[in-house]
């Protein structure tokens, strides 16, 4: 009766798990198949994801594939809902390396470095910048063209690191994760750029 009571029990906690997860978590890569894979959390929570052919999958700068991440390795994960399902999709999967030695500058230096979590919501996408303006930038999208709200908050990132928002040109490819603003405007949480983009 105890293994009935396990097997209806441990869906249902995985369920839970998979439904409190954002979508961007970081963690230890547990286990992976050829379509699902675990993440750990600190707080060791686990939590599974689905991939396909369609996630993009990044270490140093350099896109790879899922099967190349051994597991232990410290990943982060931007992830989507899948309707109808407990588990998310995996949108990117990016391998983080090592914490440096300490820098000069002390905590508040490292501090200002760190990646902070999206907000519920939370979507990607990407595009060419055609018009920037004081708190604003357009971009031609596939879908068409998009104007999307710099929050002073917004965070820039060229080849992976942490940039001055000057450093953002026109005619630039950049990858947006976004979210909607109290007006249904869509508003910048990160603007990515650089090589990581053109794998």
């Amino acid at each position: 009766m105890r293994i009935c009571w396990v097997a209806i029990l441990f869906p249902l906690a995985a369920f839970s798990q998979a439904s409190q997860a954002g979508p961007l978590m970081r963690g230890v890569l547990l286990e992976r198949d050829a379509s699902e894979f675990s993440l750990r959390a600190a707080d060791s929570r686990v939590f599974r994801y689905q991939f396909d052919g369609k996630t993009y999958v990044e270490r140093n700068h350099e896109m790879i594939d899922m099967a190349r991440l051994p597991l232990g390795e410290q990943v982060e994960v931007l992830s989507e809902r899948i309707e109808g399902s407990s588990l998310r999709f995996a949108m990117t999967v990016h391998a983080i390396p090592p914490a440096p030695p300490p820098r000069p500058g002390g905590a508040a230096a490292s501090a200002a470095l760190e990646i902070r979590p999206l907000p519920w919501g939370a979507f990607s996408l990407a595009g060419v910048v055609f018009r920037i303006a004081p708190g604003a930038i357009s971009l031609h999208t596939r879908t068409g063209d998009r104007s999307i709200i710099l929050r002073p908050d917004t965070r820039y990132l060229e080849e992976g690191e942490i940039v001055d928002p000057s450093a953002l040109k026109l005619n630039m490819h950049v990858f947006i994760q976004a979210g909607r603003a109290l007006y249904d405007e869509i508003e910048a949480y990160r603007v990515v750029w650089g090589s990581i983009l053109h794998p």
